[in-house]
């Protein structure tokens, strides 16, 4: 079985490929931008959870469009170990519940991950199929889902997690559109009468 940093680079190959559906973002950010900006951001919210103060809605939404970048949304789970396991979970168990549900993927996916490498597998069972309900077919969450028969021991080093985060910052390099947010695509509504 792969270790847990093969498996988020796996993550970042496999959504390389994964064109995702979706609009634009209406606030634009420059390619080469979009991984800091969503970088600041999530710090910004870590820094929110840490002082145990609520994401003001703006920040909430925003972080949620901004997450949709994949490498975003990988950059973001390695904050968790600058603040720490329990201001992470606390974070992302927060995002899940309060964003909306339309950018509830990559948020529980976080969430999912993080329990996984820490060994609470209920935990990330649950936050893997929360990010299945927003979006069926979410790359990430079904890898996560595929990995919990086969028990993956728990906490990979400091050193992985900095060749992830290399890797992950070498991927934005390579291929910046893979940090750009993609909004999703609104239902089908049907006519108006």
């Amino acid at each position: 079985m792969p270790s847990r940093p093969t498996l988020a680079r796996r993550s970042c190959l496999e959504n390389s490929h994964d064109h995702r559906e979706g609009t634009p973002p209406s606030r634009p950010i420059h390619r080469s931008q979009a991984l800091l900006e969503g970088l600041q951001h999530a710090h910004k919210c870590y820094q929110h959870a840490q002082a145990d103060r609520p994401i003001p809605a703006a920040d909430l939404a925003w972080l949620g469009v901004l997450l949709t970048g994949v490498l975003v949304r990988d950059i973001s789970y390695t904050l968790y170990r600058q603040y720490g396991t329990h201001i992470a979970r606390r974070l992302w168990i927060d995002v899940t519940r309060t964003i909306d549900p339309s950018y509830a993927a990559a948020p529980a996916t976080i969430l999912a991950f993080l329990a996984l490498h820490h060994g609470e597998t209920t935990l990330a069972r649950y936050a893997a199929e929360r990010a299945l309900q927003a979006e069926p077919n979410y790359p990430f969450a079904r890898l996560i889902l595929a990995t919990l028969p086969y028990g993956i021991p728990p906490a990979e080093s400091d050193a992985e997690l900095d060749d992830l985060v290399k890797t992950i910052t070498e991927q934005a390099t390579r291929t910046p559109d893979l940090a750009q947010p993609a909004l999703p695509t609104p239902p089908n509504l049907g006519s108006h009468t």
